[in-house]
């Protein structure tokens, strides 16, 4: 799903905010035109955020505020004032992104985040170096393994889309053997009426 234009003057306001909230998903949506696209705030920890495309926000794609322990991987962040803003943030892992064409494409004033995941790290569209990309702030932090092409972004697939789908084709499916079944009834039938007509 879009949201679109959400945000006000606080930075807790974005099109989704996380207030010290734990072991949540956002997938698969699209966030544009926001203050801020997604803000995940004040001791929220152990959320996922994946599969999103998050653009044109007018201060943040991601803001993550004194919050611990999210992964933030397999999103879109372009065309945003601060691709991710990670203010008083520690141990919060993002990597596989697609950071493109942000004013500022990160910032990390902790210095206590990963931005890779010990193998690849994100696409960052202002990088055609060698070596590390470094990630702006005071904490001096790297991306270790940038990535040299931007990554496909997919979309997770959740509990109740495979339940649909399990259902779905079982609704598709005949019951096996049924068809057998109905050809041999339909050559009993012709049988017994044939014995009939000979009576």
């Amino acid at each position: 799903f879009t949201i679109r234009n959400s945000g006000g003057s606080g930075k807790a306001d974005a099109g989704i905010t996380l207030y010290s909230a734990d072991n949540n998903l956002i997938t698969n949506s699209i966030l544009v035109d926001n203050v801020a696209g997604i803000s995940i705030y004040s001791g929220s920890s152990n959320n996922i955020i994946s599969g999103n495309d998050i653009k044109s926000s007018s201060n943040y794609g991601i803001f993550i505020f004194s919050s611990s322990d999210n992964r933030i991987y397999n999103n879109n962040i372009r065309s945003n004032k601060f691709g991710i803003y990670a203010d008083s943030a520690r141990k919060n892992h993002i990597y596989s992104n697609n950071f493109m064409d942000n004013t500022n494409q990160a910032y990390d004033n902790s210095g206590l985040n990963s931005w890779d995941d010990g193998k690849a790290g994100n696409y960052w569209s202002d990088f055609k170096g060698r070596g590390a990309y470094t990630v702006p702030g005071a904490g001096g932090t790297i991306d270790n393994y940038p990535l040299a092409e931007a990554v496909s972004i997919k979309y997770e697939t959740l509990p109740g889309d495979m339940e649909q789908k399990s259902s779905a084709e079982k609704k598709g499916k005949s019951t096996p053997g049924l068809s057998g079944i109905m050809i041999l009834i339909l050559f009993i039938m012709t049988g017994v009426l044939r014995n009939r007509k000979k009576r």
